[in-house]
């Protein structure tokens, strides 16, 4: 028998990951049949995480733009925060110097 939890799970996972409905409805079947919740539980995370994997992979450009995009944001960051090292240094050692 299926718990709500395990209803609802599977209904968010298929919004999620629609080529998943067929193995999802096999792991339904079998948890009816008997398997323990735990077996099923144990399915339904493997299952995501292959489907994640593969999701990731097809997806590296993307990553790899992210990632660019990332990285020049560090460096974007690293540039304002030397310039503002740099001002703050010149402010003060213009201030000592008049005193």
């Amino acid at each position: 028998m299926m718990t709500r939890l395990a209803q609802r799970m599977l209904q968010w996972l298929v919004l999620r990951h629609p080529d998943q409905e067929p193995l999802y409805g096999d792991l339904l079947e079998e948890l009816d049949r008997g398997r323990s919740i735990r077996w099923f539980w144990s399915q339904v995370a493997y299952a995501t995480a292959s489907s994640a994997s593969r999701e990731a992979w097809r997806s590296k450009r993307s990553t790899a733009e992210r990632w660019a995009l990332n990285l020049a944001m560090t460096g974007v960051l690293l540039f304002a925060s030397y310039v503002t090292w740099t001002l703050g240094v010149l402010v003060l050692t213009l201030a000592l110097s008049r005193h």
